[in-house]
């Protein structure tokens, strides 16, 4: 039914792709099965370490709250009966320095301090939350990661900050963009830096070139770079 590269090639196989689609599931190659299950293991073995284990039955757990006045939801990748929330994330570098940075690039600090205040609105729970990071590629290295004080709290400062924004808009049915004013670009330093050593370069050239193009050849330059020339094949 499939093809050997494990796509839905043909009708009779992308017409059971899509009836598995429609009845929830996700059609995957098998070799990106296998990768799922090893990375899976070797999540479950870090967790494992450290006395945690993933309940099935916990998994893309559902939580829905009011907090501040504004309707909120999150959905957390696991949620033992107690103890920490638990989020995956697939990266192709875990190691605590890339960790670090893809918290502040991507505002998963952001995210934790969402998840945790929605969480507690919906369950009357204070939890923590850690995040699980997971090479895509073997060995599947793991690092988890947790959010700390100063940094949580500046990260619930923030979403505060956007839930209010949020409502304001519901109420107002105004939905702001960037501010309507005329955007004054200044250009870094090293742009214009790049410039001349650009103009330096060209120099340089003109003084090993020793002759000045001539008139006809700077003349045909210019008539090539003429927009308004009309081409002719």
């Amino acid at each position: 039914m499939l093809g050997r590269n494990g796509a839905a090639s043909t009708s009779a196989a992308k017409e059971w792709a899509d009836e598995q689609r429609a009845a929830g599931r996700t059609p995957i190659k098998a070799e990106v099965e296998e990768r799922v299950l090893d990375m899976a293991e070797s999540v479950s073995a870090v967790l494992a370490s450290a006395g945690v284990a993933f309940e099935a039955s916990r998994s893309e757990m559902a939580a829905f709250g009011d907090v501040d006045g504004v309707a909120c939801r999150c959905m957390v990748d696991n949620a033992p009966a107690s103890g920490p929330l638990y989020d995956l994330k697939t990266t192709t570098d875990a190691s605590p320095e890339a960790v670090t940075r893809a918290v502040m690039s991507y505002g998963y600090d952001i995210q934790v301090a969402h998840y945790l205040d929605t969480w507690k609105a919906a369950t009357g729970e204070d939890r923590s939350m850690r995040l699980v990071f997971v090479e895509k590629e073997a060995p599947y290295a793991v690092t988890v990661a947790e959010i700390d004080g100063e940094a949580l709290e500046m990260a619930r400062r923030k979403v505060a900050r956007a839930r209010m924004l949020w409502a304001e808009c519901l109420r107002s049915g105004q939905w702001p963009s960037y501010p309507l004013a005329v955007l004054r670009i200044r250009l870094p330093d090293y742009f214009h830096a790049r410039g001349l050593e650009d103009e330096a370069a060209r120099e340089d050239w003109r003084a090993a070139a020793g002759d000045k193009p001539s008139r006809a050849a700077m003349a045909a330059a210019s008539d090539a770079m003429n927009p308004h020339k009309e081409i002719t094949r």
